[in-house]
Formats: C-alpha cells, sequence, structure tokens
C-alpha cells in the first residue's frame, strides 16, 4: 500500500465538484426532494491514476446518480502516492435540496 496526505487529496477531489454536483442536478429534475449522503470507495495506482471506483452507502436511492459519481473518479488523476502501490480512498458527498425562501 500508499500512501497519499488527505490535504493532497481532498482539494483534487473539491475541484471536480461541478462534475458530481451534475449528475446530483439531473435526478432533482424528476426528483426535486432528493437529498442525502452519497459514500464513494476508490483505489488510486501507483502512476496515480484511479483503477476501481464503488459505492459504499447511498441515502439517495437514484441508481443513475450514484453510477454517474462512481464513474467519475476514473478519470481523476493524483499524484504518485509515496512508497508506490495503491491507496484506497473512501469519500463522503452531501447533497442538499435547496429549500424555497418563505414568501410573506
Amino acid at each position: 500500500m500508499g500512501s497519499l496526505d488527505k490535504e493532497v487529496i481532498r482539494p483534487i477531489i473539491r475541484s471536480h465538484v461541478p462534475e458530481v454536483k451534475a449528475c446530483y442536478d439531473a435526478v432533482t429534475a424528476t426528483h426535486p426532494a432528493a437529498a442525502g449522503k452519497v459514500m464513494i470507495k476508490f483505489g488510486i495506482t501507483a502512476s496515480g491514476r484511479v483503477a476501481t471506483s464503488c459505492l459504499e452507502s447511498s441515502e439517495l436511492h437514484d441508481p443513475s446518480v450514484e453510477g454517474c459519481i462512481v464513474d467519475l473518479p476514473f478519470s481523476w488523476t493524483f499524484p504518485k502516492p509515496d512508497g508506490g502501490g495503491w491507496v484506497l480512498v473512501s469519500y463522503p458527498f452531501v447533497f442538499t435540496r435547496a429549500e424555497q425562501a418563505d414568501q410573506h
């Protein structure tokens, strides 16, 4: 197993949040109340590429959105892990429904 500091991984994932949000936005068009946490797990290889990605848990219960999110890390690139080998990352994405402001 290699290692990568969370402070190296986190900004790379955050740079891809618009892609993740696009997956979520697709479900809110038909299910506007959809909200909750999606936890994915992916493996970063010694080259810094993602070779595996899977759904750990989801509160959305929408296979199309979950599949979209799980597929995204395959296009992400990370630095090569220290010591070579793989790094496994579990990462939560939390989606909240935009509440309509009460108008009185």
